[in-house]
């Protein structure tokens, strides 16, 4: 039986919510990455830990604010695409909402958000327009490809559709679209989504890939993340002692952030299919279809399941770096002993008593 097994994760869960269903607060336990300083201004903390989340929070709000020069750069800015987009811009202001606050507030999900988050893949990165990009048959559109998360979604989504060794996520897992037919079906519809997130999480988020002392990339199935192969992600060496994160750290940080996306991925879909048992169909033009309630959950579990699981990931790695030691024996600096996050990792790592 896994040692595990029960035991809450450390950091906030997003909450799900969609056509009328708020879900209410799930785990919370995880402290903030950064306090406001005042209401309405930029989060100084968080504005150095995660300048370009904070600076496409406040892009996606329409505020002009004053940040640093890094986050302001014209090429880190979110493409006027993802920061208009329904879905996209809801899980960026979660992400931002629950890394500074250490609780995240409902975010509303709709099947018209899913449509339009569908139609704007199937225009930008459809197909037709990956294999363009491939031989350099298409010119420029606009500012938007000059982006930083544009330019990591072409990539991300020419492997999943074209490349045939296909993307492969930081958990070392494989997506690979089937030959392409003329229409992208529902399957598909679903993973892009997941990998377009990757791809926004990725652009605005500076979290490693981890790697052993001879670079090769920790994963479950030993497979190199897209993320580091592509250079969109640094690498991170696994090492002991505080400040560190080493495979002790590592593995009860992605049991946690697995289970954090597990249970956001079931609360949400649970939620959508109790909103009604009539199938409701609809179609997108442009080769993308759906099908009924149960296509249109999936989208949504895959959309919570990876928020969840990346910004689990992200609150967690502050709270295991303040851990000191070496395998096997570990302890927190005497400022973290009443700490209970950090505590409670200790617990997890089987190095505390209750």
């Amino acid at each position: 039986m896994n040692k595990y097994a029960g035991i809450a994760p450390l950091a906030q869960l997003l909450l799900a919510g969609c056509t009328g269903v708020n879900i209410p607060d799930n785990l919370v336990t995880g402290p903030p990455l950064g306090k406001e300083t005042a209401k309405g201004a930029p989060n100084r903390a968080l504005l150095q830990k995660c300048p370009r989340l904070e600076a496409a929070y406040w892009q996606i709000k329409g505020v002009n604010q004053t940040l640093t020069n890094a986050s302001v750069r014209e090429e880190a800015r979110l493409p006027a695409i993802f920061a208009q987009d329904p879905v996209v811009s809801k899980m960026v202001i979660a992400a931002r909402e629950a890394l500074s606050e250490g609780k995240a507030h409902p975010a509303a999900i709709s099947r018209s958000d899913m449509k339009k988050t569908a139609r704007m893949l199937q225009q930008n990165f459809g197909v037709a327009c990956l294999n363009s990009v491939a031989s350099r048959n298409v010119s420029t559109r606009s500012a938007d490809e000059n982006k930083t998360a544009f330019v990591i979604a072409q990539a991300y989504l020419y492997k999943y559709f074209v490349d045939p060794n296909g993307f492969i996520d930081r958990a070392g897992t494989k997506y690979v679209a089937p030959e392409f037919s003329g229409t992208v079906a529902n399957p598909e519809i679903t993973a892009a989504v997941g990998i377009l997130l990757e791809a926004v999480y990725d652009s605005l988020l500076d979290t490693p890939v981890w790697v052993d002392d001879k670079g090769n990339a920790v994963t479950k199935t030993e497979s190199t993340p897209t993320a580091l192969a592509l250079k969109y992600a640094s690498p991170e060496t696994l090492k002991d002692g505080a400040g560190h994160i080493d495979q002790d750290k590592l593995n009860v940080m992605n049991f946690l952030a697995g289970m954090a996306g597990t249970q956001s991925k079931t609360v949400a879909g649970m939620a959508f299919r109790w909103i009604g048992k009539v199938n409701i169909g609809f179609a997108v033009e442009g080769g993308l279809s759906f099908g009924d309630n149960q296509t249109l959950a999936q989208i949504l579990d895959t959309t919570f399941q990876t928020s969840a699981q990346r910004l689990t990931m992200e609150a967690l790695i502050p709270i295991f770096r303040r851990i000191d030691g070496t395998r096997g024996s570990y302890s927190l600096k005497p400022a973290d002993s009443e700490d209970g996050v950090a505590r409670e990792a200790l617990f997890l790592m089987g190095k505390l008593p209750r």
